[in-house]
């Protein structure tokens, strides 16, 4: 549902997952589609807190992750200030 653009089935389909049921990957992802999701609902600290909760899970993953880093991109460009969060999730997807 994200991909389709349809963030609220999205984040309803979201509270159904079981994150034990998942590899730790897999839910990095799923975190961050319902990151993109709360972003396109302009619910950016939500999208925020999913995001660093993804990059939590496995920083050098994350790191490698095209969606995230257009995802932080994203979020950075609806903050007029980045706060000590957004510098962490933009230092994420940093490649050195």
């Amino acid at each position: 549902m994200t991909a389709a653009h349809r963030p609220d089935r999205a984040l309803k389909a979201s509270r159904a997952v079981n994150p034990q049921g998942l590899f730790k990957v897999q839910y990095g992802r799923h975190l961050l589609d319902v990151s993109r999701a709360f972003l396109e609902r302009r619910r950016t600290d939500e999208a925020e807190e999913a995001a660093a909760r993804a990059l939590d899970l496995s920083a050098e993953w994350f790191r490698h992750q095209a969606v995230a880093e257009t995802l932080v991109h994203d979020l950075v460009e609806r903050k007029t200030r980045l706060n000590a969060r957004l510098r962490i999730l933009l230092q994420g997807v940093e490649h050195n």
